[in-house]
């Protein structure tokens, strides 16, 4: 099936929506629907099966008619990724598959560590490239929701975000830790039978400060824990340790 189509308005079974802007033109100049094709759209976490009921090439104008509702292909764990500041294109990719896991949201936070350093103008720039990467991936994954981004370059702000999520566990991936693994971290807790929320904190190519280390234990109650005894790098290890969440509530198929 195509890419999911995400719209900003409320939708229901026999409605008929007119897909226009970039998607428009993206389906009707680039994928080339026609009507009878079958598109699903989605909005406010809900996702319908339409089929193309006219396609107007010239104003890239895609008309669906809204047939069924689609059943949810969102997780019921909650996990939230807290990444650290990359160099080069890490991040997109780290968004990219993450969003194509699962996760529920994002922020990218600058550490004490981190090689790249963005001023206010690059970080919009940034953020405004991160989120169409996302938005993309979550079209393309056939997610139920676009994850939010954001972007942070103190600390304090992290914590907060952290704290809004209301976490049933912060998992703090740390390169120091020998012990706590994160399976037995999983296995330790009292988890409510429906839903899980978990925030992953990953670190910068360079490694968390012992200062950074100690406000996150200190302030969000964060579980230091390790991955194994090989070393991941910053775009690895978050993408792994929610797979490992995921797979542990069996929200991966199984």
């Amino acid at each position: 099936m195509n890419p999911r189509i995400f719209v900003d308005i409320p939708l229901c079974e026999g409605q008929t929506v007119d897909v226009t802007g970039e998607d428009g033109h993206h389906f009707a100049r680039v994928l080339r629907v026609v009507p009878g094709e079958q598109v699903a759209l989605a909005s406010a976490g809900q996702a319908y099966l339409g089929h193309v009921t006219d396609v107007d090439v010239h104003s890239g104008v895609v008309r669906v008619l809204l047939k069924e509702r689609l059943a949810s292909h969102e997780s019921t764990t909650k996990v939230y990724l807290i990444q650290a500041l990359a160099k080069g294109d890490k991040i997109d990719t780290i968004l990219q598959h993450n969003t194509e896991l699962g996760v529920a949201g994002f922020l990218v936070v600058a550490t004490a560590r981190s090689v790249v350093r963005l001023d206010e103008r690059k970080s919009r720039a940034k953020l405004n490239r991160w989120r169409k990467v996302v938005r993309e991936a979550a079209s393309q994954s056939h997610r139920d929701v676009i994850p939010t981004v954001d972007f942070t370059a103190h600390l304090p702000e992290a914590l907060a975000w952290c704290r809004d999520r209301a976490p049933d566990l912060v998992a703090f991936l740390d390169e120091n830790e020998d012990e706590a693994g994160l399976y037995p971290v999983l296995e330790s807790r009292a988890w409510d039978a429906k839903q899980q929320t978990i925030v992953v904190v990953v670190g910068p190519e360079g490694g968390w400060s012992d200062a950074e280390r100690t406000e996150w234990s200190q302030q969000v109650d964060a579980i230091r824990t390790s991955l194994g005894r090989r070393t991941l790098r910053t775009e690895t290890a978050g993408l792994v340790a929610a797979s490992a969440m995921l797979h542990h509530f069996r929200q991966l198929g199984g």
